[in-house]
């Protein structure tokens, strides 16, 4: 990324922020793509909810 001039930078990216925007009351969950396992993990118990 650094030779096309791209930071990675802490937080949320702009389309994110612009789909939390348009859909407030929705309900957004974190995929971890370096932990899969876990993040699947994680999923599983929200949906049992």
């Amino acid at each position: 990324m650094e030779e096309q001039n791209f930071k990675v930078i802490p937080g949320e990216g702009v389309l994110f922020q612009i789909l939390k925007k348009r859909f407030p009351e929705a309900i957004y969950l974190e995929f971890d793509k370096d932990n899969i396992e876990e993040s699947l993990k994680q999923l599983e118990k929200h949906f049992k909810h």
